[in-house]
């Protein structure tokens, strides 16, 4: 028997998770992105889990928010521990209570 992941995928939960930012109600996406996934795994091998370049944070970051989002917000005065913090509770949402949700 053939398994319809189309069908699978689409009963599952499409319910996107919302937050606050600069005054907008915004939503992460319903499941992580497996791009992203992929880049992290990649990020963490080249440089150690805790100690990612900025720049590396910024294209992870835009694998999750978007990167229109993520300019829109930089333009409007985000600073890089703030989009730490935002990218952490972002992780933390995928992986509740999962001490090793990356990071």
């Amino acid at each position: 028997m053939m398994k319809d992941f189309d069908a699978f995928w689409a009963e599952q939960s499409q319910e996107k998770i919302p937050f606050k930012i600069f005054g907008q109600t915004e939503y992460l996406p319903p499941s992580l992105p497996a791009v992203m996934v992929l880049k992290m795994v990649r990020m963490q091998k080249e440089y150690g889990k805790d100690d990612l370049p900025q720049a590396e944070l910024f294209e992870l970051a835009a694998s999750v928010f978007g990167e229109g989002k993520l300019d829109e917000w930089c333009a409007k005065g985000l600073a890089v521990d703030q989009l730490t913090d935002l990218f952490d509770w972002a992780m933390e949402q995928y992986n509740p209570g999962n001490p090793e949700a990356p990071k």
